[in-house]
């Protein structure tokens, strides 16, 4: 990896931190000539989000394993993930309500993005929409 890289990645680090700690940072990153933007979230909370999504989707199909809501077993397996001394894997981002911005055209809804930081090739400290 290249040093400008290493910098880089770097500084989405801190960002990360950040976040973390609950600030708001928008962000719109270049990934492989593709372009995302949305706000990065701690990851304690991206995974408390997904695990409450598919808690919610079995609660509402009503699925059981041997007379136990699986809802409830999902949330109960993930309290330890969920825990304040959880510490972040720092090789990965979070995104909350990114947008994959193609061609002029833009995604309708956002949602919750995981990306490696890695792939990013560069990003900017801001959101970018595409004019109706």
């Amino acid at each position: 990896m290249s040093k400008e890289h290493r910098e880089l990645h770097s500084m989405l680090r801190t960002l990360l931190d950040l976040a973390d700690s609950g600030a708001s940072v928008t962000v719109t990153l270049n990934i492989k000539g593709s372009i995302v933007s949305g706000e990065l979230m701690a990851e304690v909370d991206f995974v408390k989000s997904m695990v409450e999504g598919l808690a919610e989707g079995l609660r509402t199909r009503n699925v059981e394993n041997e007379g136990v809501n699986v809802a409830d077993e999902v949330l109960a397996s993930t309290k330890d993930l969920l825990d304040a001394k959880y510490k972040r894997d720092k090789s990965y981002l979070f995104l909350r309500n990114a947008r994959l911005l193609n061609g002029g055209d833009a995604s309708s809804t956002g949602s919750n993005w995981c990306i490696r930081v890695k792939s990013v090739d560069g990003f900017t400290l801001s959101k970018m929409t595409v004019a109706l």
